[in-house]
């Protein structure tokens, strides 16, 4: 190429580097302002921020992609995101009125993660959202380091997570889920009927894992729920737990029907070996059979190993009982309400 030439070409204008639409859309002070925090956690130093800044929904779409970018880092660094990775943060006294929700936020982030479109409804008066992810963001970054705020390897980790967020940030490829405030009793009262009803379908479907598949009991056997438990490792480990070590009388449960129109919602409470919570949505018409046969044996299975993916999987199932009276109860209750 002739001297003319390369000078033409390195007289072009360089086309301008990517701007995610996260950083396009929300106004630059909110922005700065997020930064300035994921700065001071990482850095072990106090945030000059403006509160009032953090105190808007565009902060926390911020703090959220922000949030789920560090869950991301560290699920690749460290292999996992488990909670006992985040217990400081929940036993730091400066932070104690944000930690109630940090474990829901944390399996909110982790199911969008795995691309489950999740449902999370927080609770009316929950207390700095934006500020909460955002803590959250920063002890996952400091944790993917393996180390304490203050160590320079954190601040390479934010900055590399910063840059993600700028150019491409991991929640523009995966669903966006549902993350929302429920309505104030006040609010209940007075809402149009459609905002209501949005406001009861999240409570119904707030943290429910996704269903895969069911199985219809064989003789002698409980009806299989097969669950996505992708982003629930707590469940999972439990199950290996019960598999090889359950207790004698075996695990101490308590469970839970509900039913919002043609939708059945079972809950499950493992009290021991360890308490962990899960809940599973079910629709009325399509699992009309295997909820009777339920209700009928008064047990269900669980498990998150589809056997018709591969025979060499380690099947872990566990099966609980439940109240097949209140489970008969709850259905003719759902299909009452789709009379015409």
């Amino acid at each position: 190429m002739g001297k003319a030439s390369r000078r033409r070409r390195e007289g072009r204008p360089k086309p301008a580097r990517a701007v995610s639409k996260l950083y396009s859309d929300l106004p630059s002070p909110v922005i700065e302002a997020c930064e300035d925090v994921l700065r001071a956690y990482t850095a072990g130093s106090t945030p000059t921020a403006a509160p009032a800044t953090l105190r808007c929904w565009q902060a926390e779409v911020y703090a959220e992609e922000a949030a789920l970018e560090a869950l991301d880092l560290l699920t690749a660094r460290r292999g996992s995101s488990s909670d006992l990775l985040f217990t400081d943060l929940y036993n730091m006294p400066a932070f104690e009125p944000f930690t109630p929700a940090m474990p829901s936020l944390l399996r909110f982030l982790r199911a969008r993660r795995a691309n489950l479109n999740p449902t999370l409804r927080l609770a009316a008066d929950t207390p700095g959202l934006a500020l909460t992810l955002l803590l959250l963001a920063g002890h996952a970054l400091v944790q993917a380091a393996d180390t304490v705020p203050g160590d320079p390897r954190a601040q390479v980790l934010l900055a590399e997570c910063l840059a993600r967020l700028a150019a491409a940030p991991l929640g523009e490829r995966v669903l966006p889920g549902d993350l929302a405030f429920a309505l104030t009793e006040e609010e209940r009262r007075s809402v149009e009927d459609a905002v209501y009803a949005r406001d009861e379908l999240r409570r119904f479907l707030t943290e429910a894992v996704p269903l895969r598949r069911s199985v219809a009991a064989a003789p002698g056997r409980a009806p299989l729920l097969v669950l996505d438990l992708s982003a629930r490792d707590d469940v999972e480990d439990l199950m290996r737990v019960m598999r090889t070590d359950n207790p004698a009388d075996g695990a101490d449960t308590v469970t839970r029907w509900r039913a919002l129109a043609d939708l059945i919602r079972l809950e499950v409470t493992w009290l021991e070996p360890v308490h962990t919570e899960l809940a599973v949505v079910l629709q009325s018409d399509q699992h009309r059979e295997l909820l009777a046969a339920v209700a009928a044996d008064g047990r269900v299975a669980l498990t998150g190993t589809d056997p018709a993916d591969s025979l060499d999987t380690e099947f872990s199932i566990t099966q609980v009982a439940t109240d097949g009276p209140s489970l008969t109860h709850v259905l003719a209750a759902a299909a009452t309400s789709f009379r015409p």
